[in-house]
């Protein structure tokens, strides 16, 4: 069978229609060329065969393409990751109205758990529209600690505590900072790694000296190889405070390496970590629930192992990704074909 090349287009500019009013600005300046360009685009690929459906994520060119992909009688379908309702109070509530005004244009909405589902149900989406599919991981083998990287970090003889995020405040990453104060003061052969980039990383940095934690709290900037440093962490904490929390992803990551989860009961986190099966669950914003939590886990081996094995088994019934990507591929061919 002959395969015909693709062509490929790079979008030129970037919308941003629920951020600051500049960005609003900006992009209705930039809407009659963008719209030429997709409407170009789309109709190029639609005539040469090589486009059956679009899959579309980013909020602002949702709502530029999906009325360009139903003109040209081109499928279209949504994912919707996060809770809307916070975006939809900036710019004079416009994201709202666009958005109220297209929601029944695609023909299925992708959303990763309940939490965001309800969210777009409230909004008066259809229900019949939605389809709940996880975010996914790959399988992991278990293997030894990696010995070689503990002795690196001059952590032999610790308890390693993670945290893999984006460095910014909505992250929780402060919470985790503090709470350390009083899990040192209990458990004093303990350690936080915190891995990842982002525009906090110097108050975090700055905080950590203020509190004098220097010598159990490192923050190690971004690894491209997360493998190895999830090997070597005893539990994986996710502190997040975001109301625009989508997922987590990191979370069935640790799960997957059989790492026992703290992590906020916030947003969609209680549909992914089951509280005291897998993880402890605490409230947001609360150093010392989040403290007691660790220091729970870091005095009981036999919990941190008997959550791991739970996590572990729930990674692999509910978000191998073998089998979300293979749902993905299913509704986007049945969008296909109903066109």
């Amino acid at each position: 069978m002959q395969t015909l090349p693709v062509k490929l287009y790079e979008i030129p500019k970037i919308l941003d229609v629920c951020g600051n009013v500049r960005g609003l600005i900006k992009s209705l300046f930039y809407l009659p060329f963008l719209s030429y360009f997709y409407y170009h685009a789309f109709s190029f690929l639609r005539d040469k065969k090589q486009i059956d459906v679009i899959l579309a994520s980013g909020f602002s060119e949702k709502l530029l393409v999906t009325f360009l992909a139903s003109f040209l009688g081109i499928p279209i379908v949504w994912t919707e990751y996060a809770p809307l309702s916070p975006i939809f109070q900036r710019n004079f509530f416009l994201p709202k109205l666009f958005y109220l005004l297209l929601k029944n244009f695609p023909k299925v909405i992708i959303v990763p758990t309940p939490h965001t589902e309800k969210s777009l149900i409230d909004l008066h989406v259809d229900k019949d529209k939605l389809v709940v599919i996880p975010c996914g991981t790959k399988r992991t083998k278990q293997t030894k600690k990696n010995n070689t990287l503990l002795q690196k970090l001059g952590l032999e003889k610790h308890i390693v505590i993670g945290n893999v995020s984006r460095l910014a405040r909505e992250k929780g990453q402060e919470y985790l900072i503090r709470a350390m104060e009083k899990v040192i003061r209990e458990v004093p052969n303990v350690s936080l790694l915190i891995l990842g980039q982002g525009p906090d990383k110097a108050y975090f940095r700055a905080l950590t000296k203020e509190l004098h934690l220097t010598p159990h709290v490192h923050l190690l900037g971004f690894k491209e190889n997360l493998e190895s440093f999830y090997n070597i962490m005893d539990i994986f904490v996710f502190p997040t405070v975001w109301s625009l929390e989508g997922f987590g992803l990191v979370l069935i990551e640790a799960m997957a390496h059989r790492l026992p989860v703290v992590a906020t009961d916030i947003g969609p986190v209680p549909h992914i970590v089951e509280d005291r099966r897998v993880g402890l669950l605490v409230p947001p914003r609360n150093e010392k629930a989040l403290a007691n939590a660790i220091i729970k886990l870091a005095k009981d081996e036999k919990m941190r192992i008997q959550m791991g094995k739970e996590g572990h088994k729930r990674v692999r019934e509910f978000y191998d990704l073998t089998e979300t990507s293979a749902s993905y591929l299913r509704v986007l061919y049945n969008a296909a074909r109903e066109k």
